[in-house]
């Protein structure tokens, strides 16, 4: 009767946890179509997906020739002429097998969030945790918000902490077994760590740190330590050889990342760094990077199931599984990744959005999270199991709260990317190119409109470029079959400040002399007026302004050879124009008696000479308000500034 009994007993926690899997699997796809169908704010994503398409077409890279100006991809580099993606090729090309085998890249994504509970199950089945308790480790990482949302992402966090799992699952069980099976077990073991270092080399790093540490606590000499990873290591070999070769074919040096190779400085330590060449320099600091680990960390309980009542509960089992060895395995995790990333200047860049997607460079601290708030509920639910399931209970009312800030985060820039989408469909018909918005990291596709994309043989119907200031005349040379359109983030309204997508087609004017009147609004409290006329930001010419009736005026004639400005106080203001494309700048200082309420209104135009004539591609109204963390504003049909053509 006891074996009749036992079977259902064995039964059961499986089934569960199965269960749990298959709502992962489910819930990737769900929250990826209701919350991310034009991807999410990080624009990982969209350069994740390129580079899968890549490999899908059957390439590694792709010809650099097209991709080095209006159609350059987001974090990537040119090398021997081929266009080369910033991520190791891991992940990419697991999206690019699902594509081929399901026809979705989605589902890769599901899968592994169900692989990840499954995997969760084991390893606390290696660790010696109760069915139960495992049941409830499966739960809490199943239903955490961090689990939940990167399972509906095109990035590979998750899919790391599945690798990380499946080597401590495998490491422990070949460590219990003996003759072949263990033998075939750590070789295991030490094939998905090739994979994991082979994907996040750093997260590899630092869990064979922490493997190390165990091994040592636990054969209690260094040379029984070592020992115990032959298997491991030869496991691990072919996939780091694989792994330096793909670095030698991209890069030219089996030890040179493709990070390290897109013109940034994305190097370990403290100094200035940026993501790419061009983009702003960063003052990584021990002093921000210290900060920017403690907010990390403590956003970190908000995407767990329970929120903050997951802490004492870790705390707790910690201190329950203290005597351990494998205790010492799971909190050095718990330290080492946050340690191995306070020295990465990247863990600056994840501050803001973790408020989105989570830390995702912590998220390996689910594992040891997961595992010990399991066994802490478990040894209560041996002893008073109503105040077990009353703290159950709250865990899931903690998690409900939470969840409402997240999705309605993420739903907001959801929204602006329809709108933007709208706007786009609303204008722009086949043949058409499209002008995307500069950012403040270049001129890139894929970054922040990670959903607008092309074909790799840049023929759709609507193509998608890069915004390179006076070069897009270049643009419109190359496209003479093609309507010219432009996307910016209009001001909506001020207070509170909002923006609305605006779409307007883009066309070349060519002539003698392109002359325009340009007129402010002067708002009270204005003392001075300053008009001033510069072309890329250089050699910049002001004179003074007298308004007339609240209202500042003066006429602008723009030749091949320069830019003259009439209107001032005393003379005309003459700036030559130099003879490749240039962006004309023409504006208003209106000043203040105190700076901070100061501001500037302006007319950019797009020229270039063409002979005795000047080619304008494009007219556009900007407020600049420094005193605004937005400060930089495109305005349209506004009384702020108009503009209008002079006979």
């Amino acid at each position: 009767m006891r074996g009749r009994l036992a079977v259902p007993r064995v039964r059961q926690p499986v089934t569960i946890v199965i269960a749990l899997a298959i709502v992962s699997f489910v819930l990737a796809l769900v929250v990826a179509d209701r919350l991310f169908p034009l991807l999410s704010a990080n624009n990982d994503e969209a350069v994740y997906l390129f580079q899968a398409r890549i490999f899908r077409s059957g390439h590694l890279t792709l010809p650099a020739d097209g991709y080095r100006d209006f159609f350059r991809p987001w974090m990537s580099s040119e090398h021997d002429q081929q266009l080369v993606l910033v991520f190791q090729p891991v992940f990419p090309a697991l999206l690019a097998l699902s594509d081929l085998v399901f026809g979705s890249m989605r589902v890769a994504l599901g899968i592994i969030a169900g692989a990840s509970v499954l995997l969760v199950y084991a390893l606390g089945g290696e660790l010696g945790l109760s069915s139960r308790a495992r049941v409830i480790a499966a739960a809490i990482f199943a239903l955490s918000p961090f689990a939940v949302i990167q399972s509906a992402l095109y990035l590979e966090y998750l899919f790391a902490v599945a690798l990380e799992t499946g080597v401590l699952t495998l490491l422990l069980a070949g460590l219990r077994s003996a003759g072949g099976r263990r033998a075939r077990r750590l070789t295991a073991a030490g094939l998905v760590y090739g994979l994991l270092v082979f994907t996040r080399p750093l997260e590899g790093l630092m869990l064979g740190v922490a493997m190390g540490l165990f091994l040592i606590v636990r054969e209690r000499t260094l040379s029984r330590a070592l020992r115990q990873l032959i298997w491991p290591a030869l496991g691990a070999v072919p996939i780091v050889a694989l792994m330096l070769a793909y670095n030698a074919q991209l890069t030219g040096s089996p030890l040179r990342f493709p990070l390290w190779a897109i013109g940034g400085n994305n190097s370990f330590g403290f100094g200035r760094r940026n993501v790419v060449g061009g983009s702003p320099l960063i003052d990584a600091t021990f002093l921000n990077g210290l900060k920017a680990l403690h907010q990390n960390m403590r956003s970190l309980p908000h995407w767990v199931f329970g929120s903050i009542l997951i802490v004492p509960l870790a705390v707790h089992g910690l201190w329950q599984r203290r005597r351990e060895p494998t205790t010492v395995l799971l909190a050095a995790i718990g330290v080492l990744f946050p340690l191995a990333y306070l020295f990465y200047w990247g863990n600056l860049l994840i501050v803001n959005g973790r408020k989105l997607i989570g830390p995702h460079y912590y998220m390996a601290l689910l594992i040891p999270t997961v595992i010990f708030a399991a066994v802490a509920l478990d040894r209560l639910a041996l002893r008073r199991k109503s105040l077990a399931t009353l703290i159950f209970v709250s865990m899931i009312a903690a998690t409900l709260i939470e969840l409402p800030d997240k999705i309605d985060r993420n739903d907001h820039f959801t929204d602006v990317y329809r709108a933007e989408q709208a706007a786009i469909d609303s204008v722009a018909d086949d043949n058409a190119v499209v002008i995307l918005p500069i950012t403040a990291d270049g001129s890139y596709l894929l970054h922040p409109r990670g959903w607008l994309t092309n074909d790799f043989d840049l023929r759709d119907p609507i193509l998608y470029a890069a915004d390179r200031g006076a070069e897009n005349i270049e643009l419109s040379r190359r496209y003479t079959d093609r309507r010219l359109y432009r996307l910016q983030a209009v001001e909506a309204t001020r207070s509170p400040l909002t923006f609305r997508p605006s779409v307007r087609e883009v066309v070349a004017l060519k002539s003698a002399v392109l002359s325009r009147t340009i007129s402010a609004q002067v708002p009270a409290g204005v003392t001075r007026v300053n008009a001033y006329v510069q072309t890329d930001g250089t050699n910049r010419q002001t004179c003074a302004v007298t308004p007339s009736a609240s209202a500042a005026r003066i006429a602008v004639q723009m030749r091949a050879g320069g830019v003259t400005v009439t209107g001032c106080t005393g003379a005309p203001l003459t700036l030559g124009t130099a003879s490749a494309p240039a962006t004309l700048i023409v504006g208003f200082e209106l000043l203040t008696d105190d700076p901070k309420q100061s501001e500037s209104r302006e007319l950019r135009v797009w020229t270039a000479p063409e002979g005795s004539e000047i080619v304008s591609l494009n007219e556009e109204t900007w407020r600049i308000v420094p005193r605004d963390k937005t400060s930089i504003r495109v305005i349209e049909a506004s009384p702020d500034l108009t503009v209008t053509p002079t006979p």
